[in-house]
């Protein structure tokens, strides 16, 4: 799947997409044309892979970090609710906030966790089981993340 802007339509019918870009990076890692933006229960993820929502079954609140939770390698940026579902609202994603993100990545096998240490996300659709629009800034000690736009197409295999 790869995710476009609602602005793209007319680009899109006639073959060509309108990629949501990511700025920056963490630790030399970023996700640049983002392939993939899900969400589901008290998740939104983006990466840098196009994945299915088939294969999103192993995004979880927590991860351990001696193992991998992909067999392939992928950057990406996670968003986690302490509530069950998403919500639209502006959120800090600093500190014990209602609402934090983590950058992971998998690379050559080996799993890497950053926890976000300030920015916010800003969600200012949402339709239940089909899109969630919105924007963010986050950053780590090792770097940051941000977009203007975002649109996360609903993942049944995400909710928990």
């Amino acid at each position: 799947m790869r995710v476009c802007s609602l602005l793209s339509l007319i680009t899109l019918a006639a073959g060509c997409e309108d990629p949501i870009v990511v700025d920056g990076a963490v630790d030399g890692f970023d996700i640049n044309e983002a392939g993939t933006i899900f969400f589901g229960g008290p998740f939104i993820l983006v990466t840098d892979e196009v994945l299915e929502c088939r294969d999103m079954a192993w995004v979880q609140r927590t991860y351990d970090v001696s193992a991998a939770p992909t067999d392939f390698d992928f950057v990406g940026l996670q968003f986690t609710y302490d509530e069950d579902d998403v919500s639209t609202g502006n959120y800090s994603v600093a500190g014990e906030a209602a609402v934090y993100a983590k950058a992971l990545v998998v690379s050559g096998g080996v799993f890497t966790e950053y926890r976000s240490n300030g920015g916010e996300l800003v969600l200012t659709g949402l339709e239940s089981n089909t899109l969630a629009t919105g924007s963010f800034n986050v950053t780590f000690d090792e770097g940051s993340f941000g977009t203007e736009l975002f649109e996360a197409e609903w993942c049944v295999n995400m909710e928990r």
